[in-house]
This record gives C-alpha cells, sequence and structure tokens, in this order.
C-alpha cells in the first residue's frame, strides 16, 4: 500500500533513484553533510553548522569542511526558525547526497525538535550534558560538553579540516575558539572552558562531532527527507 502517492508515482520515483544511484557510483568524489543546530534559551540565540565530508575515492581519502554557519534570528518563535531550517535543508543537494541533522533538544530544545519533526524532518536529538562520555538510548544522544569541544579542538590541528577563511561569521567565531581553554577541576576531572558566548562554537563543535562519530559507527544515523 502507498501512502500519499500512486504506484505509479512511487514506480517513478524509484526508477529516478536508481538513475541517480548509478550516477553517483562513477563520480570519483562522494559526500556527505553533517549538520548541529545549537537551540538559543532566552535570550541566547540559535545557531546552525554543517559540515561536509569529502570523500576522493581515487585515492580513498576523506576530509572534513566547514561549509555553513550562522545564527538564527534572535527573538523568532521556534515554529519560524524550524521553518527556515526546513527552506535552507529541504533542497536537491540533500536528496542526492546523506544528511545527519543533529539538534539540541535540551530543555526548550525538545519543543523546537518536535516542530522540526512535524515539519517532515528527521532529527537526531542530542541532550548536552556533563561527565565525559556519551551515550546513546531511546533514540537520544547524550553527549557532555566537555566531549564536544575536545573533538573539535582536536580536529582543529588535523591537516584533514578546512574551515574557509570568507565563511560568514568566521571572524566571531574565531574569537569564541580563542576562549577556549582546557583545565582541571578540584577532583581532577579535565575540562575545557568557554567563554561567555559560545554558541557559534557549540554549533560547530556538534556537526564535527557528528562527522567524527559517523566515522567511528554508522548507529544513530537519520537522513532527512
Amino acid at each position: 500500500m502507498f501512502i500519499g502517492k500512486s504506484s505509479e508515482a512511487w514506480r517513478d520515483e524509484q526508477r529516478e533513484k536508481a538513475v541517480i544511484d548509478s550516477l553517483k557510483e562513477i563520480m570519483p568524489v562522494h559526500y556527505r553533510y553533517f549538520a548541529f543546530l545549537d537551540v538559543g534559551k532566552i535570550r541566547d540565540r540559535s545557531c546552525l553548522a554543517i559540515c561536509r565530508e569529502v570523500h576522493d575515492r581515487k585515492i580513498d581519502m576523506k576530509t572534513c569542511e566547514l561549509v555553513y554557519l550562522r545564527p538564527l534570528k534572535l527573538g523568532v518563535s521556534y515554529i519560524d526558525q524550524a521553518a527556515g531550517v526546513r527552506d535552507l535543508l529541504d533542497n536537491e543537494l540533500f536528496e542526492l547526497w546523506p544528511l545527519t541533522f543533529m539538534i539540541d533538544a535540551g530543555g526548550p530544545g525538545e519543543v523546537l525538535a518536535d516542530v522540526c519533526q512535524r515539519m517532515g524532518m528527521k532529527p537526531m536529538r542530542t541532550i548536552i550534558t556533563g561527565g565525559n562520555e556519551s551515550t546513546m538510548k531511546n533514540g537520544r544522544l547524550k553527549v557532555p560538553r566537555n566531549v564536544l569541544f575536545q573533538t573539535l579542538m582536536k580536529y582543529l590541528i588535523r591537516p584533514d579540516f578546512r574551515i574557509a577563511g570568507d565563511l560568514p561569521f568566521f571572524d566571531e567565531l574565531q574569537a569564541e575558539l580563542v576562549m577556549l581553554t582546557p583545565g582541571y577541576g578540584n577532583n581532577g576531572a579535565f575540562y575545557i572552558n568557554s567563554g561567555a558566548h559560545d554558541d557559534l562554537a557549540i554549533s560547530v563543535a556538534g556537526a564535527v562531532f557528528g562527522y567524527a562519530r559517523h566515522g567511528r559507527s554508522r548507529q544513530g544515523v537519520t537522513t532527512l527527507y
């Protein structure tokens, strides 16, 4: 049984998909995208970052690039925020190449995740926690803030990770990254301090963590639309 479309339309869709898949097989470079939406709380703004994995199949080498970074307009409702994200991500690029869409679902972020889901998106709900261990349970990824920033700091010094200098909000991101400083608590636990504002940095860290996590395991990877 086909819901929302005729059997003929479904067959046409499957034929088109088969053609696209066959074309992708002969392409020398493949892509995969990882998006993270950091949800603003009260006076904070929401920020969206997107990283792209570039797989050069000729030499079997993968690199990661930060290709999109932008804060959402402050004071906009969650419905309008979700609509803006949907309009950005609902395009032919992400129909051709896989996209993992992660959303900060802690506190009010759960509401925004619900709205995104009702609009047809499939967000991976991510809870930013304390501690130093990430877990996946009941469809929710729990990842410590320390782990996000540690992962980002590791990739910032790797030659296979790139951030374009002409990327919008690059200077602001750079200022936030400079404020990331490692330290140890009274109990000896390792942590990373951030500045008063780290919304851009945390969104980039989330996207990079999604990329790094995919490299270790495909568990929990979702596709949008």
